[in-house]
């Protein structure tokens, strides 16, 4: 089985009955386009300590095996040379699409009735082009398989009438328009960030461009338009009433701005459906460069916290032992006042 144009060509054993039934020597040499279906359900996660047969090993193993440091990084939060499937031109959708029919036991009609264990062949052969932390094995399991949710006939349906709505004038609101291409709001977001020398931009400058005509440079998106503008007229009466703050602040002042900026854009967007409309989808994405920043923990600040922590311990070990001592030496103390006091009573009168 491979992919044509997002089309699943099947293989020649799923296509035979078909061609004995045509009774066309063209149909029979002709190859079968349907819609790719949904992907079956994912096997359970693997056991890493489990034992397993040659040739079978699981993923959070595979990942692991040395000579894959060249391959392009997956994690859910992506920084410098990782990725995610939320991102675009990171060649995840030509990868997914690479599955070759000679490795599966038979051919199938559809993926959706392809046996678990075959379908997993599916993402480890994924696998091969991307690596991950083992344990984030599961978490790139979930979000492969809802990027193949794409090529399910019922999701294709659905999109198509989305178009459809998208196309039409909404009530005299005009056509929905955006000027992205085939470039993802949050990898346009991520292209604002490198060019502003990793410095995040607020959502009204990535609106700007995602939606302002390279040509015209006018909005077309009416909506959109009416947010921009009123949302501009906000940001410049904020920034007017900045009082002027010295280098050290700066960077705070710049931070609660766009913070507000981005407070101000949210508030103005319409809310479709639990959703912002125009901006990237938050809910069921990885956050973007513009929000905050997440990097997976430094092993050797985790090693420093360890040695600190080994300090606290000792420490307080050994104060214990300073207190236990100094309550020994007053109680002595106290025993030695007494019998002087006995000995001598007229000193102590």
């Amino acid at each position: 089985m491979v992919v044509v144009d997002n089309y699943v060509v099947l293989h020649p054993e799923a296509r035979f009955s078909h061609s004995q039934t045509s009774g066309s020597s063209h149909k029979q040499n002709s190859v079968s386009l349907v819609p790719p279906p949904f992907s079956p359900s994912f096997v359970p996660p693997a056991d890493p300590a489990a034992p397993y047969e040659p040739g079978t090993m699981p993923v959070e193993l595979l990942v692991l095996q040395p000579g894959r440091e060249h391959l392009r990084v997956l994690h859910p939060y992506p920084q410098g040379y990782t990725t995610w499937f939320n991102k675009s031109n990171n060649c995840i959708s030509k990868s997914t699409n690479q599955m070759m029919y000679s490795m599966l036991l038979k051919g199938y009609s559809t993926y959706n009735v392809m046996p678990i264990k075959e379908g997993e062949l599916w993402f480890r052969n994924f696998a091969k082009h991307f690596n991950w932390e083992s344990g984030l094995t599961e978490t790139v399991r979930l979000a492969f398989h809802e990027k193949n949710h794409w090529v399910d006939q019922d999701t294709i349906d659905k999109s198509n009438k989305n178009s459809a709505n998208r196309k039409s004038d909404r009530g005299g609101e005009g056509i929905y328009v955006h000027n992205l291409g085939a470039c993802s709001m949050s990898s346009k977001e991520d292209e604002f960030v490198e060019a502003n020398a990793g410095n995040p931009v607020d959502h009204l400058e990535v609106m700007k461009e995602a939606y302002t005509n390279k040509k015209t440079e006018e909005i077309q998106n009416l909506v959109i338009k009416d947010v921009i503008d009123f949302v501009q007229i906000q940001k410049e009466a904020l920034l007017a009433s900045q009082p002027i703050s010295d280098d050290d602040s700066s960077a705070a002042s710049t931070n609660m701005t766009r913070a507000r900026i981005n407070e101000m854009v949210e508030e103005a967007v319409p809310k479709k459906k639990g959703r912002l409309v125009g901006l990237a989808r938050r809910a069921s994405s990885c956050p973007s460069s513009s929000q905050a920043l997440f990097a997976p923990p430094d092993p050797m600040i985790i090693q420093q916290l360890q040695n600190k922590d080994d300090q606290i311990v000792a420490l307080e070990t050994q104060n214990a032992t300073i207190l236990a001592e100094l309550a020994g030496q007053k109680k002595t103390n106290e025993e030695i006042l007494e019998k002087m006091k006995c000995s001598f009573p007229a000193e102590f009168s």
